[in-house]
């Protein structure tokens, strides 16, 4: 029975954190990452890359990586405060831009389409960092973890 009432606890324990606020709100963002990525990926070629599947492994075009995924929930995690109000935002920004990429008519007009979005991109980004700008550093080194094995793999 004891083993049983433990389970119970461990169980509801997983479950407690697994929905916490920051969590959820981290999922979302993640989603919104994701969807940036496929929309890029969508047009490998613009990007020098044959296939989506090749863009969606680029550390830079794809979605995060473990170990990014892993820095990022790091940083995040130390102020949960700071942390939820800066992912709505930055979740939000980067839905809009996923949904400007995926306005390219066709793949021909890539480069351009991703000029436009990110230039529309750029004041909602900075509306987010401004309340939190160390969390936003943070994050930002966490993205070029992912740049540094990518340099390293290359020499």
């Amino acid at each position: 029975m004891r083993s049983f009432v433990a389970l119970l606890g461990l169980t509801s324990l997983v479950a407690c954190v697994a929905d916490s606020p920051l969590l959820v709100a981290y999922d979302d963002y993640l989603d919104a990452l994701a969807d940036t990525s496929a929309a890029l990926c969508r047009c490998p070629a613009a990007f020098g890359y044959g296939s989506v599947e090749a863009c969606m492994d680029d550390p830079e075009l794809g979605p995060p990586d473990a170990t990014r995924r892993e820095c990022m929930l790091d940083e995040l995690a130390r102020d949960d405060a700071a942390a939820l109000p800066y992912l709505a935002c930055a979740s939000a920004a980067e839905h809009a831009l996923a949904r400007c990429l995926m306005t390219s008519p066709d793949c021909a007009d890539m480069p351009d389409a991703v000029y436009a979005c990110v230039e529309r991109d750029l004041d909602a980004r900075e509306r987010c960092a401004m309340p939190a700008p160390e969390l936003d550093a943070a994050l930002a080194r966490c993205s070029s973890l992912a740049r540094v094995e990518l340099i390293e793999l290359v020499e």
